[in-house]
């Protein structure tokens, strides 16, 4: 039987955060094998049938070697030119820019530490830190 993690000792929970990292990376590995797998049985049926439909993407079923009916979803990823959005949204109404643009600025946090002084202070105030996720792992000790 599984213990209880409010049953462990600091060292038993150290040690068992190791172990499920190890089996999920083991875990995900897996996932990824079967998803290739399942990919390489099911892709093309599904493109043609969505082909047929006049789609390049969505969601489809097709059937497995035992009539048993599978779901598959193309989806698709869009990236954009920012050069070429840049200009189109320069060459618009500025009303039509603003409802379609969405504009994001942002520092690296490793630029803004590095900065001169009179670049800080003049960013310092748009800044804003929260605490960010936790981590706690054990330290294996070098033994002689």
């Amino acid at each position: 039987m599984e213990q209880n993690f409010y049953d462990m000792n600091d060292q038993q929970l150290l040690q068992e955060k190791i172990f499920l990292k190890v089996e999920i990376d083991r875990q995900k590995k897996k996932l990824e094998e079967l998803n290739s797998l399942l990919s390489a049985r099911f892709y093309n049926s599904a493109r043609n049938d969505l082909q047929r439909q006049g789609k390049d993407f969505g969601t489809t079923t097709v059937f497995s070697d035992q009539e048993e009916k599978v779901k598959v979803s193309i989806n698709k990823k869009v990236t954009w030119d920012q050069q070429a959005l840049r200009d189109a949204f320069d060459s618009m109404d500025a009303e039509d820019a603003r409802h379609y643009a969405k504009v994001t600025y942002s520092v690296e946090e490793r630029k803004y530490t590095n900065a001169p002084p009179a670049i800080v202070e003049k960013l310092q105030s748009a800044r804003t830190v929260e605490q960010g996720t936790v981590n706690i792992d054990l330290v294996q000790s070098e033994e002689a």
